[in-house]
């Protein structure tokens, strides 16, 4: 593996499914030792499943959630003022919103499947077509799964929370 001198405890890991591309981003949450005049850079590093790095992307935008990979093997960005980033293998990208509630109450946290996304948001006021049943969390939960649709009865994405 390419990453033998990494602390891999202090990076956000994506691995895709069956054997496909692992990201990896220096997580900003965990405190980091830095030398004296070094600077920190948030960069991307993707590795195939064996470990040999295929590519790297500086990050130029703000707080980053989550992220994750599409049954496509896109990479799922999800940042805390609702935008969303999807990078191909190459680097290209493109980018949405997920509207102005979750820009104006943040995204607190994510859970990413192969086909879509669940956000919680510090405060939710207006329902729309499509979003679950407000949870009332002031803060992440203690731990949050979802099961996606095709495994669940209902046949619609069904989440389990901890609090």
């Amino acid at each position: 593996m390419s990453w033998k001198h990494m602390d891999l405890s202090k990076y956000m890991i994506a691995g895709a499914a069956f054997s496909g591309p692992i990201a990896m981003i220096r997580d900003d949450k965990k405190v980091l030792t830095l030398q004296k005049q070094q600077l920190v850079k948030h960069t991307f590093y993707i590795y195939t499943s064996a470990g040999k790095l295929m590519g790297q992307l500086e990050w130029d935008k703000g707080r980053m959630i989550k992220m994750g990979w599409t049954d496509a093997e896109q990479l799922v960005v999800v940042m805390g003022d609702g935008y969303i980033r999807l990078y191909d293998i190459h680097g290209d990208f493109t980018q949405f919103s997920l509207g102005k509630e979750a820009k104006n109450h943040l995204v607190i946290d994510c859970q990413i499947w192969g086909t879509g996304l669940l956000i919680a948001l510090t405060k939710f006021e207006e329902p729309r077509p499509r979003l679950m049943a407000d949870p009332g969390l002031n803060e992440p939960p203690h731990s949050w799964a979802l099961i996606p649709p095709q495994y669940t009865l209902s046949s619609h994405v069904e989440v389990l929370v901890a609090t």
